[in-house]
């Protein structure tokens, strides 16, 4: 990397810097793919390089073609994280600009920014490009990948295994498509292709290129849970950590033994990862952490989720999480709170809290008991109901119910009340549905309001997590086989006492997932209900 210092003398000077040979030929060649690892190394390093602005300089004098012209310009994007001026560079050269010819790098980037921007759809909408230019990406292997990532999140598996398929077909060796198709194949219940990858996953045939989540999350499902989260320790090293877990701590000590067997007087941060589900998933250890270390612990986590914690645990101190910023408090080592299984020692059949561990403030409980008889009738059923997670999770289309499928469902229950406990509810709809949104502020606010519901139904959120730990009884609505938390098969589950997992019996199914609970199940339990209301019981 020499060529740097080189670069960085020639930005003050206005002169070439000296550069290798070989990247003078790179640059000669006209070809951004031959400095292209150069350009990552460099940006990922320092985004804002004077190297890099010399860079474009040099590559415009010598008259580079305008497509690797704007491969410099969107990568560079890219590599610094601004999606979309990446995109605005490389969309012109996807096939829909009159004048412009398609090229496969630009291409591929262009559904890259959007996937990693959570426009899933759109991402999809642009693969219909890719059809006038297949003999170009038919042996892309990167684009395969992507195109069944961008497929997964939009709820369409059998393009995604269509197209991993035929990726193993291009490149049988590849890690990613190996990994990729290993999840995929196990959540279709391809159960012979599923072993065969993980048999030769095991043989070491594709390395460990930084997998953690998919190895782990296959054992997790599959109950072999002491396997499992041994691995998920391993989800640090992946390239986006930053997305799971505070980025400001992984520079500090992180606590990685099993046990909790710290050093004399050192103290010990839980920095709680992930969503909201995930925080309330792992309370249940907070106490047995605190009392093992006999109180020398701290916990950072989501604002909206303090109010519920302090609460429930009001000898720990608890302070707000800042996303990429380290704790002012004092503290020795630091843990995810996705580790405290793996810490605390974890096996089905023995997990604490399964029948509650979580109760709303009083101040909360007050105002939601008030405030939902003011909604209802005497004697009306009080079902709370959240149908759809975050856009933005690469699996909520698979977990989520689109609400025009849903509310049919909705429209003739004048015996009952349901109440969203999302913050977003579409309009119109039905009067069934009570929208209180703007009132749930906090996850005190939505605990006491399901505190106050006769039961709970959910697609896979934060709220079958929330209603779990608070014991209240509740469907969950799952699709065929999805989230190694609920396992494979039948209604049971490992964390929660109070929640029936009711899954899709094909893929996709939620038609016959919810004419099978609204049309069945739940007229039986609001008439047990009614029975129970009746006698006083």
């Amino acid at each position: 990397m020499k060529w740097l210092h080189g670069a960085r003398q020639a930005s003050r000077k206005q002169e070439a810097p000296s550069l290798p040979e070989t990247f003078s030929q790179a640059l000669a060649l006209k070809r951004f793919g031959a400095i292209q690892d150069e350009v990552r190394r460099l940006l990922t390093a320092k985004p804002a390089a004077v190297e890099f602005e010399w860079l474009r300089s040099e590559v415009r004098r010598l008259a580079w073609p305008a497509p690797e012209i704007a491969k410099l310009e969107a990568y560079g994007h890219y590599y610094r994280g601004t999606l979309g001026p990446a995109f605005a560079q490389a969309s012109p050269f996807c096939g829909g600009t009159e004048g412009m010819a398609f090229d496969e790098d630009l291409f591929i980037l262009a559904i890259l920014c959007l996937f990693n921007n959570a426009q899933y759809e759109d991402a999809y909408r642009l693969l219909a490009f890719a059809a006038d230019h297949e003999a170009l990406l038919a042996n892309r292997v990167d684009y395969h990948n992507i195109k069944s990532a961008i497929c997964l999140a939009c709820g369409r598996l059998d393009e995604a295994k269509s197209s991993l398929d035929h990726a193993l077909q291009v490149d049988p060796g590849d890690p990613l498509t190996a990994f990729n198709a290993y999840a995929l194949h196990f959540e279709l219940g391809d159960m012979p292709t599923f072993m065969q990858l993980e048999r030769d996953i095991a043989a070491g045939r594709y390395g460990d290129d930084g997998n953690a989540f998919i190895l782990a999350t296959c054992e997790l499902a599959r109950d072999r849970y002491a396997a499992g989260f041994e691995i998920l320790e391993r989800r640090y090293d992946q390239g986006d950590a930053a997305r799971h877990v505070n980025p400001a701590l992984p520079a500090a000590l992180r606590w990685r033994e099993r046990g909790l067997d710290l050093p004399q007087d050192a103290r010990l941060l839980i920095t709680c990862e992930q969503g909201f589900g995930d925080t309330v998933m792992m309370a249940r250890y907070f106490p047995q952490v605190w009392e093992r270390l006999g109180g020398r612990l701290l916990i950072e986590s989501q604002p909206e989720a303090l109010a519920l914690l302090r609460h429930n645990f009001p000898a720990i101190p608890f302070l707000a999480r800042e996303h990429g910023k380290r704790p002012a408090a004092t503290f020795d080592y630091w843990i995810g709170s996705m580790s405290l299984p793996y810490v605390c020692g974890v096996e089905p059949g023995r997990i604490p809290g399964t029948a509650g561990y979580l109760s709303a403030p009083q101040e909360h409980r007050d105002y939601w008991t008030r405030r939902v008889n003011e909604l209802t009738k005497a004697g009306q059923a009080r079902i709370g109901l959240a149908w759809s997670g975050n856009p933005a999770h690469r699996s909520d289309r698979r977990r989520s119910i689109p609400f025009t499928q849903l509310m049919p469902f909705l429209a003739s229950w004048a015996d009952a009340r349901f109440f969203a406990l999302q913050t977003f509810v579409p309009s119109p709809h039905p009067a069934t549905l009570v929208d209180v949104a703007e009132e749930l502020v906090t996850l005190a606010d939505t605990a006491a309001l399901i505190a106050e519901m006769d039961i709970i139904i959910t697609v896979d959120t934060s709220i079958v997590h929330l209603a779990g730990a608070m014991g209240r009884l509740t469907w969950l609505l799952l699709p065929h086989r999805y989230e190694w938390r609920w396992g494979l098969e039948g209604e049971g589950n490992h964390w929660y006492d109070s929640v029936r997992v009711l899954r899709q019996k094909t893929h996709g199914d939620w038609d016959g997932l919810l004419t099978e609970v609204m049309g069945s199940r739940l007229p039986d339990f609001l008439q047990g209900l009614s029975t129970r209301t009746r006698q006083g019981s």
